[in-house]
């Protein structure tokens, strides 16, 4: 995404944890863990300093390849000695690489000297590319990605074009090396997307898929978790929806936050670690890769690295660490635990036995059994006092030592909703508004908070939410909870109540709606111009292509970027239609 490619079947077993020995280097040995990491084309310059540091983590997986303009500068000049030297030091580090056939020459681009122009002048050098590298590779790279984010970096390029290489890679790569597998990527978790390039002939061609949620990581931080937790459920829609093997794996290839060097932006950046790697583990993905190693600092807004740029070690750094540590290289999930009324606990049987990553939605105190032993995000036991009280809050936990009967439960709870997500599966509409104190009322439809300010108005004793056009907060956006209406669920109905802001509104002012559809986000061809007044209008807006996967970290929005003046809105309801999954 950013600059660059970047229980238990038959007897209950339950193990003592053992020794908590932390040494300074973890060494799995066998297939890799889930663990990884995602790099920049900066890292290309320092790969010998980060992968060190890497192992010594416990990382397994690295994502990190030259650009086909560095191997094939020319049509008929090859340069793989960047490649080679890569290769080789991950191997000295027990580190695998994630290849990834990435962008274009510039000799068979549409417009030299740019490496993203489509189309391709013959795909015949894609091939020819792809045949040099995975038969020089195939030994010590046995996945490979196809491009990376095409639909932020390509020019022109079409779900067509980015089919053609999917293929054209796929039957390249299976005739050297069948063991090899190939991976389809796109931007973000865009499902619709992901579906079109399957039904360009794509279908068949990949074995594993690659998906960059920065977006959703970024609901989870906002207290929407179920944003992440129907990943895999949605995904396994679309592949039912494509005629494609619901065992395909789904890899996530990116996923992180920013922090800058304030010690709560670090800790807020340890905190969506540990959350991203737990929530995507629970589902069954079976890779995890955090952008990124060591990150140049994107402006203002930090850096994504888990190292700094002078090497030292952030929070996430220890945290990825501790998870590493904690979980091993096979993390089971066994099902989640009730621990308060707030804590959203995950139990897992790790390498030297059962551990419970614990969080909480509102800060609360817990008295704990006197044999429980609770370890930081930092890998520092904590001490919780003569009453054996521990304070939960949103930055995870981990405990040890637990009460078999507690194992037991989170195994039985293990196919059974979370407590904390509300099943909207028989209801007939979800809803959004303002209570008398002005905090929302969400009833299975979510207002994204992330706008720039909550700007919250009340007129007489009614609250309403009010876009500000002088501030550019154009839109207020919304997610549906995925039991009403997700993946496949394409006829619904959202009604709008709102008026004009006040009676200065020039004429034509209104709203439209942008909607996750089956073809990507898009605005509905209906204008809503509100009467003047200060009456409380609504207005339906039917949709019929609908296709809720949470791409962005938002369904569908009200948008005021063509109205002359601005709009508070009271409630929004929205209704399913049709279903067809």
């Amino acid at each position: 995404m950013y600059n660059g490619f970047a229980m238990v079947k038959g007897h209950l077993l339950i193990l003592p944890f053992l020794s908590l020995c932390f040494v300074s280097i973890i060494a799995f040995s066998g297939e890799a863990n889930p663990y990884a990491i995602a790099t920049g084309a900066e890292t290309l310059g320092y790969y010998s300093q980060l992968f060190p540091l890497l192992r010594e983590a416990g990382v397994s997986f690295v994502r990190i390849f030259p650009e086909w303009a560095n191997i094939q500068p020319k049509e008929n000049q090859w340069d793989f000695s960047l490649a080679d030297d890569l290769v080789k030091c991950a191997k000295e580090n027990d580190l695998q690489i994630l290849g990834i056939f990435l962008y274009l020459a510039p000799w068979v681009s549409a417009k030299p000297p740019s490496t993203r122009a489509f189309p391709i002048k013959d795909i015949r050098y894609w091939r020819d590319y792809v045949r040099e590298v995975v038969k020089r590779y195939s030994q010590d790279i046995k996945y490979w990605e196809v491009y990376n984010e095409f639909a932020a970096f390509s020019e022109n390029g079409t779900h067509k074009d980015y089919a053609e290489l999917v293929i054209n890679s796929y039957d390249v790569v299976k005739e050297i090396d069948p063991q090899c597998k190939v991976g389809l990527n796109w931007n973000e978790f865009d499902l619709s997307s992901l579906e079109k390039v399957i039904k360009l002939g794509a279908g068949g061609h990949f074995d594993f898929v690659c998906v960059h949620p920065y977006a959703i990581l970024d609901r989870v931080m906002l207290g929407r978790e179920e944003a992440i937790l129907t990943m895999m459920e949605n995904f396994k829609k679309m592949l039912r929806k494509t005629g494609q093997r619901e065992d395909i794996p789904l890899w996530v290839t990116e996923i992180g936050i920013p922090a800058t060097d304030d010690p709560a932006s670090e800790k807020r950046q340890a905190e969506a670690l540990i959350k991203a790697y737990v929530l995507c583990l629970l589902q069954g993905i079976e890779r995890i890769f955090w952008f990124e190693g060591r990150g140049p600092t994107y402006g203002p807004g930090g850096s994504f690295g888990i190292l700094k740029e002078d090497w030292s070690k952030r929070a996430s750094y220890y945290a990825l660490q501790t998870l590493i540590k904690l979980l091993g290289p096979n993390p089971k999930y066994l099902g989640w635990f009730p621990l308060s009324d707030y804590s959203h606990s995950y139990v897992f049987r790790g390498e030297k036995g059962v551990v419970m990553v614990s969080w909480a939605s509102k800060d609360e105190r817990i008295r704990l059994p006197k044999t429980v032993k609770v370890i930081d995000y930092m890998g520092q036991s904590v001490s919780f006092g003569n009453g054996n009280t521990l304070s939960l809050s949103s930055t995870p936990v981990f405990l040890l030592h637990l009460p078999t009967n507690w194992i037991i439960q989170a195994i039985n709870n293990k196919n059974k909703p979370f407590p904390w997500l509300k099943d909207y599966r028989k209801a007939t509409e979800v809803r959004w508004s303002l209570g008398k104190d002005g905090k929302d009322i969400e009833k299975g439809l979510y207002r994204i908070p992330w706008q720039r300010g909550k700007n919250v108005i009340k007129d007489n004793d009614t609250y309403a939410l009010r876009t500000d056009r002088n501030n550019k907060d154009f839109y207020i956006e919304f997610d549906v909870a995925d039991s009403f209406a997700s993946v496949g669920d394409n006829e619904l109905e959202i009604t709008v109540v709102a008026r004009r802001l006040d009676e200065y509104q020039p004429e034509g002012t209104g709203c439209n709606i942008i909607y996750e559809s089956t073809e990507g986000y898009k605005t509905i061809n209906d204008w809503w111009s509100i009467p003047p007044g200060t009456g409380w209008y609504e207005h339906t807006f039917h949709i019929k292509d609908a296709n809720f996967a949470n791409c962005w970290g938002w369904n569908f929005s009200i948008s005021v970027v063509a109205s002359p003046g601005d709009i508070c809105v009271k409630e929004v309801i929205v209704r399913k239609q049709k279903t067809n999954q």
